[in-house]
């Protein structure tokens, strides 16, 4: 495992190196950022901050989770002075589900980052409550989930489900089957109920017109694989996965897949080998690899998303299992 964890390292550094290449090679400015962040984001996300959450990181769930709940509570507000106080807040009350306006964005400006920040932050409430069993924190799971719903973000609402059902199968395989039929249930109603019908209709068209942006980025990816089109080639991608390959070239942008997969595939078997905060690593690194498939953004730049990405990934990276976790805990001073 230390060899895993010293290759995930090591392919986000060839990314960087390639990324470097490619400004060389092809003079273009727009690799700059990406070029000066990127080391940047590999020591304070990768390496640093994952050692100052190892003794207690119930606290960093903690922290992570009252946040999130603030910037739900922070949305609900809008949304009642949107409609009694006449406030104009982004996107703020426009129809969501059911048709209604309800729509919320909180401090965000797009209600789809609202919508997968308060997915991840729903996947550490749950976790702070199983371990700490306070009803602050079940009470505050059915508040995020309706934000989530408002916010009209199918992406997040899919990755919430999934990332759920992985937290709570670690937990018991039986809450996890149960909780698993229950999204299936729920499933079905978004597609059949007629509630639901225009949600259903919307995720359908907006995930068909994503397709036809996705493959016209492949093809654009494969005019010129080993330089790529740098980050401002105008072309339209939505895909976290296909905007690297185009953006960086198949060599770069290889390594910074191979990265991402080496740091899933670390994290289940953390998950499968550990202890219940292993399991939500895992759960919300699933979260944040689900939303790349709907959102462009890549690791050294200055996204919520490719920040949560690159703390998630260092959390893999840097902390032992639960078992050798908690014998560091005990001989710490």
């Amino acid at each position: 495992m230390p060899r895993v964890k010293s290759a995930i390292v090591a392919l986000l550094v060839l990314y960087w190196l390639g990324l470097i290449h490619q400004f060389f090679v092809t003079g273009m400015t727009t690799y700059l950022p990406y070029v000066f962040l990127t080391p940047l984001s590999i020591v304070a996300l990768v390496l640093v901050a994952p050692q100052l959450i190892r003794y207690d990181p119930l606290r960093y769930a903690i922290s992570l989770s009252t946040l999130v709940v603030a910037f739900a509570v922070i949305g609900y507000l809008l949304l009642l002075s949107h409609h009694y106080l006449g406030v104009d807040a982004s996107w703020t009350g426009r129809d969501s589900i059911g048709g209604y306006p309800v729509l919320i964005t909180s401090v965000f400006e797009n209600p789809n980052h609202f919508g997968i920040v308060t997915t991840i932050g729903t996947v550490s409430v749950i976790y702070a409550w199983l371990e700490t069993r306070r009803t602050l924190w079940a009470v505050a799971i059915p508040v995020l989930v309706v934000a989530i719903l408002f916010s009209y973000s199918r992406t997040a609402l899919a990755a919430g489900a999934v990332g759920t059902i992985v937290l709570l199968f670690k937990e018991d395989r039986r809450i996890g089957i149960v909780v698993g039929t229950a999204a299936i249930v729920g499933l079905l109603a978004i597609v059949y109920h007629p509630f639901f019908e225009e949600y259903y209709r919307l995720a359908d068209e907006s995930f068909a017109g994503r397709m036809d942006v996705w493959e016209e980025a492949w093809l654009a990816a494969t005019v010129d694989p080993f330089v790529g089109a740098a980050f401002d080639s105008g072309i339209r991608h939505h895909n976290s996965y296909v905007s690297v390959l185009l953006n960086a070239g198949f060599v770069a942008g290889g390594f910074y897949l191979l990265a991402v997969g080496g740091a899933l595939a670390l994290a289940a078997r953390k998950s499968i080998r550990g202890d219940r905060w292993d399991a939500y690593v895992f759960a919300t690194l699933l979260v944040i690899c689900i939303q790349f498939l709907t959102e462009s953004t890549t690791f050294g730049g200055l996204t919520t998303m490719s920040l949560l990405f690159g703390l998630y990934a260092g959390l893999i990276v840097q902390l032992p299992t639960g078992r050798l976790r908690r014998y560091e805990r005990f001989e710490s001073p």
